[in-house]
């Protein structure tokens, strides 16, 4: 008979706890950074409770990516970090899509030399 090595096998009824113990909830959180992410889905849901859920559907008609580009942010970096802005954003754009079933976006206005100083222009 051939010599083999044995594999300890894991018995499935203690699998639940191996998924569940310390040290796979630290690797899971350390790859997924669920803990973050868990973070930011509370926060979506307390802005969404308090402000989105109660918005009528005027209200939401605006393209919020938009407005916050043209009209908020600026040259002021702490502007770009401001998160309850982003996560009221976020908040907007998902209730569009639950409740339009798609997020509302502004068409994009006619570009000129004039108005787009960064447009890439084909080579001659």
């Amino acid at each position: 008979m051939a010599d083999y090595v044995k594999v300890p096998l894991i018995d499935v009824g203690d699998l639940s706890d191996y998924v569940n113990s310390p040290r796979q909830k630290k690797l899971m959180n350390k790859l997924y950074h669920l803990e973050d992410f868990n973070d930011t889905l509370t926060d979506l849901i307390d802005d969404y409770i308090e402000q989105v859920a109660h918005m009528t559907d005027e209200e939401l008609v605006i393209d919020r990516s938009s407005f916050i580009k043209n009209y908020i942010l600026n040259d002021d970096d702490a502007d770009k970090k401001d998160r309850d802005m982003h996560i009221h954003t976020l908040c907007i754009e998902i209730e569009q899509l639950r409740r339009f079933g798609y997020i509302y976006y502004e068409k994009p206005r006619p570009r000129t030399d004039e108005t787009d100083t960064n447009r890439i222009t084909e080579k001659e």
